[in-house]
């Protein structure tokens, strides 16, 4: 799932939480989906810093970019 999508990577969290919550659930299959489920989070965690991150850089160009067009005039 490395390469999937952040917004298939959030529902497949929320499928993995209605399975923990699930009382039917066996505990190794728990163990297994909470193991998934951390995965998980890392990546949209880090997918979600790395769009920030772009926003950021963004926000600074076009800041530098106006800044740079206000000293011409």
């Amino acid at each position: 799932m490395e390469n999937s999508k952040f917004e298939d990577k959030l529902k497949r969290l929320e499928s993995i939480v209605q399975l923990l919550d699930n009382r039917e659930t066996s505990i190794e299959e728990m163990l297994i989906l909470y193991e998934e489920g951390i995965k998980l989070v890392s990546e949209c965690r880090k997918f979600l810093e790395e769009a920030e991150q772009k926003i950021i850089d963004i926000t600074n160009l076009e800041s530098q970019t106006s800044d740079s067009e206000e000293n011409v005039i």
